[in-house]
């Protein structure tokens, strides 16, 4: 009996040793199915990150693409605009030295006959002319002065245009 009693608690003692071991196994496949879980959602996680990646730089060329494309039409438009002003500046330039050149005409013009009506003065002088005579003749150059100062303007009106 004593050695029935020393052979049960024998097979006590190993049946809570199995228990233990037992307990130990299931928590370590318990663990082990935990970490094969966290893994397939890495591993998950790692496979659809190319994936997004690829779609978000797919959205991205797009977007490179558009801005490119109005950036190119803006360009393209302002080299238009800066054309169109050059055209504009060099005929204004053009017609600037045209009435430049009218004008040292006209001045030119001036200077002539108020030399002339000096010359005419001192001529009259000369001859002993009367007032009147030099009246009408200060008129004619008068109207002469006043035909050149029209043609000036006609001209000015004519480079504002």
């Amino acid at each position: 009996m004593d050695e029935l009693e020393l052979e049960l608690q024998t097979s006590a003692s190993e049946s809570q040793k199995f228990e233990e071991l037992h307990k130990e196994s299931g928590l370590h496949a318990e663990s082990e199915t935990n970490r094969a879980l966290e893994f397939k959602r890495l591993l998950e996680l790692v496979e659809s990150s190319p994936k997004e990646m690829e779609d978000q730089m797919a959205c991205v060329q797009l977007e490179l693409k558009k801005l490119l494309g109005n950036e190119v039409s803006a360009r393209e438009e302002l080299e238009q605009q800066l054309k169109s002003q050059e055209s504009k500046i060099t005929s204004v330039q053009e017609e600037l030295a045209k009435v430049l050149e009218e004008k040292e005409a006209l001045e030119v013009a001036v200077t002539d006959l108020t030399n002339n009506a000096t010359q005419m003065k001192e001529l009259c002088n000369d001859l002993g002319c009367s007032r009147s005579n030099l009246r009408l003749l200060f008129r004619v150059l008068g109207r002469c002065w006043a035909f050149s100062a029209v043609t000036a303007m006609e001209e000015n009106e004519r480079y504002e245009k």
